[in-house]
């Protein structure tokens, strides 16, 4: 799809087509009208690891046929990326959506599995400043399952 679309185009995935994601995508809008399958594919029992990202301006699966379907629950060691770009793009043909949604129009459906965090959220214990390299935390990250993940990079247009 990468090669079909690039970092600023409208991708389309039309009706009766299946895209399976095996690599980043980066484009800059994606509207789904048949179906995209994002899974890690990875056995519980298995300590590999497998990392995508998906960024677009917005992700709109549109069409009572038309299904996102993220299943990145298998491992603890699955990563999986979706990052809404700041790229003004916003789908004209929903009236009620501005621009950055990830959202089903039109009867769409949207399934998103991933591995279990006791708490995926929590706020700061103290101010961080300009060019601090550490940062507190109210509740325990270890005890959350939080892990240090690597870096990714999306063009932010």
């Amino acid at each position: 799809v990468q090669s079909e679309c690039g970092i600023d185009t409208h991708c389309i995935i039309p009706q009766n087509v299946k895209v399976v994601m095996d690599s980043d995508l980066n484009v800059g809008a994606l509207t789904i009208y048949g179906q995209f399958d994002w899974s890690d594919g990875i056995d519980s029992s298995s300590s590999s690891s497998q990392q995508y990202y998906l960024c677009a301006g917005y992700i709109i699966v549109t069409s009572t046929s038309s299904l996102l379907n993220i299943d990145l629950g298998s491992s603890p060691s699955s990563r999986g990326y979706i990052y809404i770009k700041n790229n003004g793009a916003s789908p004209s043909n929903v009236e009620m959506m501005g621009t950055r949604v990830l959202g089903t129009d039109m009867g769409g459906s949207m399934i998103i599995k991933g591995y279990e965090k006791k708490r995926s959220w929590t706020l700061l214990g103290s101010n961080f400043g300009v060019g601090e390299s550490e940062m507190k935390v109210l509740h325990d990250v270890v005890a959350m399952g939080w892990q240090v993940r690597g870096v990714f990079f999306c063009v932010n247009r």
